[in-house]
């Protein structure tokens, strides 16, 4: 959950069918907590089964990081909201494909979005992080130090 402005906005992986091997997309609500109900989720559009979402805010807007593809298989991807709570530029992927990614997390400031992640390998573990400018849209992936992280 992140809080943005009067709303709180809560987000979550939901099975698409009935049994296990369905797969998942992500719902979203935002609410102002001074109104009597929830509003009606919302889908949000990805391309394949997601999960592990991870939410921030900042100055009404929202950064969603996400797992999405087949088991073993997943890559991070990353949306942008604009003020609105209008889901506009296209996800981008952060990860890359031949690992498995997993535990996204975001943090975002006016300009940019910040993702790190794990990613799970044939031979080991490591850590990745990606920085992605948002103003005023997804633009490029930038690179910056840190001790023991593998920067995208």
């Amino acid at each position: 959950a992140a809080y943005r402005g009067e709303a709180l906005v809560v987000v979550w992986a939901q099975r698409d069918g009935a049994t296990a091997a369905a797969p998942s997309s992500l719902r979203w609500s935002a609410w102002d907590p001074s109104r009597e109900a929830p509003p009606r989720p919302e889908r949000v559009a990805t391309g394949g089964s997601a999960s592990l979402p991870s939410l921030a805010a900042y100055n009404g807007r929202v950064a969603l990081a996400w797992t999405e593809g087949d088991a073993g298989a997943e890559r991070v991807r990353l949306g942008v909201s604009d003020e609105l709570g209008r889901w506009g530029d296209a996800p981008v992927t952060l990860s890359d494909a031949g690992a498995s990614a997993q535990a996204p997390a975001v943090a975002m400031t006016a300009e940019a979005v910040r993702v790190v992640w794990a990613e799970q390998r044939v031979g080991g573990s490591s850590l990745h992080a990606a920085t992605v400018r948002c103003a005023p849209r997804l633009t490029s992936r930038g690179r910056s130090g840190g001790s023991g992280v593998a920067e995208r």
